[in-house]
């Protein structure tokens, strides 16, 4: 976490992956925890994955339901305050995606979270349709809670990497050439998030909305 002397502004990480400071303001925030309480009650879960191990913080779905590695039916409709949340931000960034919006228009979230000392390793989001994937279809991630720091690299896991801190109300975008790169959240910054947030507890959130199937 770093002292933040001048006012941030949206930072293109690499072609295709942006960063965007105060994406979502504090009153969105607070109507966006209490939908993800309301989404989540009794539904969240820690996975195991594959190989066995088991991840070390827990998720939810809305739209479709997902675990390591697959998409399955889901119990809850994709909400219409999401797909504009991403569409709002989506058209500040990347408005081609806008004018196609019948095909990438979001259909699935993971709720991801992340206590103060979890993290998330280096992965590609790559369960989604093939078609999707090749068509650099966005991926959108909301943070509320704490800030963290995230690492974004190449298209392979040992390569180089950049990373730079989210804080709440963020926005992180992978579309178009950057799709598949590996990204993941490194730590968390317990305390850090904003005066007036009713989130209880130290920790963060992330709504990452995606389209998984044509």
């Amino acid at each position: 976490m770093q002292l933040e002397l001048l006012p941030r502004t949206s930072q293109e990480v690499y072609s295709g992956c942006w960063l965007i400071p105060n994406a979502v303001n504090l009153e969105q925030q607070n109507y966006l925890l209490a939908r993800c309480r309301e989404w989540g009650k009794g539904r969240m879960e820690t996975h195991t994955l594959p190989s066995g191990l088991k991840m070390n913080h827990p998720f939810f779905c809305v739209g479709h339901n997902w675990k390591p590695y697959q998409y399955y039916s889901g119990d809850i409709d994709f909400p219409e305050d999401l797909s504009k949340l991403a569409f709002d931000i989506l058209q500040r960034i990347a408005p081609s995606y806008i004018s196609a919006w019948n095909i990438h228009s979001p259909d699935t979230a993971i709720i991801n979270w992340y206590p103060p000392d979890s993290s998330l390793a280096l992965h590609q989001d790559n369960s989604e349709s093939s078609q999707l994937i090749a068509l650099g279809s966005p991926i959108v991630t909301v943070a509320i809670g704490d800030e963290a720091r995230i690492s974004a690299g190449g298209f392979e896991r040992s390569g180089q990497r950049k990373t730079f801190d989210m804080h709440s109300g963020d926005a992180f975008l992978l579309f178009g050439s950057s799709r598949m790169r590996f990204h993941g959240v490194e730590k968390i910054y317990p305390g850090t998030a904003p005066p007036g947030l009713s989130l209880k507890q130290e920790g963060r959130i992330s709504l990452t909305m995606r389209r998984a199937f044509v």
